[in-house]
C-alpha cells in the first residue's frame, strides 16, 4: 500500500496509476494481449521523469554524490524557518556571497560548524559537504521517520575582524 502511496505522490503518478489500471482491466478481458500491454508499461515507464532526473533539472544535488565545495564570504548566519518560510520547522543557515551573487546553505550541522571554527559575518570561508547520514526524525504528527542530514566541514580562508582590540591580539 505504501509503493502505490508514493507512486500517487511523484509527478504523473496519477497517470501511472491510472494507466496501469486500465492495463489489469485489459489483462483480464483478453489474456492475448500480455506482450503489448507490457510494451505501453515499458514506453510509460520510460517516458515518465525519475526523481533524479528531476532534481537535476530543478538545480538540486545529487544525495548519493560528495558535493562541490562552496565558498564566499559570509553575509549571515544563524537558525531560522527552513528556507525563511513561516511555519517550516527551524534549521541552521549560512548565507555565502561570491562575486555578486548571494547562496544560502541549510543543515543542523551547519551549527556545529559555526561553533568549532568561531565562524562570523565576513569571514572568507569554503564549506563541503562529506556526504549524508541517516537519522530518524519526529514528523508533525509525532511519528519518527528516517531523513537524511548532511555533515560539512569548513575551510577558514580569511577572518574579519570586527573589534580593533581582537585585531590586534
Amino acid at each position: 500500500m505504501s509503493a502505490i502511496r508514493s507512486i500517487y505522490k511523484m509527478p504523473y503518478g496519477r497517470l501511472v496509476l491510472a494507466i496501469i489500471g486500465l492495463e489489469l482491466i485489459t489483462l483480464l478481458l483478453d489474456p492475448e494481449l500480455v506482450v503489448f500491454q507490457l510494451i505501453l508499461l515499458l514506453i510509460v515507464y520510460l517516458i515518465i521523469p525519475s526523481k533524479s532526473a528531476n532534481r537535476r533539472k530543478s538545480g538540486q544535488r545529487s544525495a548519493d554524490k560528495e558535493e562541490t565545495p562552496t565558498g564566499g564570504e559570509i553575509v549571515d548566519l544563524g537558525q531560522a524557518p527552513y528556507q525563511h518560510q513561516p511555519g517550516n520547522r527551524a534549521s541552521y543557515f549560512i548565507t555565502l556571497r561570491q562575486r555578486d551573487q548571494e547562496h544560502t546553505l541549510w543543515g543542523v550541522d551547519l551549527a556545529r560548524v559555526v561553533e568549532e571554527h568561531a565562524l562570523t559575518s565576513g569571514d572568507c570561508v569554503t564549506l563541503t559537504c562529506l556526504g549524508r547520514q541517516p537519522v530518524k526524525v519526529k514528523d508533525r504528527n509525532g511519528r519518527f521517520k528516517q531523513m537524511h542530514r548532511n555533515t560539512w566541514t569548513a575551510t577558514v580562508h580569511s577572518r574579519c575582524y570586527q573589534d580593533p582590540a581582537a585585531h590586534a591580539a
